[in-house]
């Protein structure tokens, strides 16, 4: 996938990013040294991010940038990527998101 050519790809994949590490966007600008408005144009899809910004953002947020680069980052990918990231927690956050998940299953 050619990045530029698909800005509002790139830009969920941010989003997904930056809300998977529980920042806000000026924090997210902040960890990847941009201002908080560029960050907004990018997750946007206004702009498309350079590969070198990219390839930071990525080091930033523990995500491969070759994934999305060859536009592998499919909601399965997603989501195992996810529970991966959920081994690492305490026991009492992981019981917190099993009952979010068990909530949200029961509508």
């Amino acid at each position: 996938m050619d990045i530029k050519k698909k800005p509002m790809k790139v830009a969920l994949y941010l989003k997904t990013f930056r809300k998977n590490n529980h920042l806000t966007q000026k924090e997210m600008a902040a960890k990847i040294e941009i201002t908080r408005e560029y960050y907004s144009r990018l997750e946007n899809g206004v702009d498309s991010p350079s590969l070198n910004l990219l390839e930071k953002i990525c080091s930033s947020t523990g995500y491969c940038m070759e994934k999305i680069i060859n536009d592998d980052m499919n909601p399965d990918t997603i989501f195992n990527e996810m529970c991966e990231k959920c081994i690492m927690l305490e026991q009492k956050d992981r019981n917190k998101i099993m009952n979010i998940i068990k909530r949200s299953s029961s509508i």
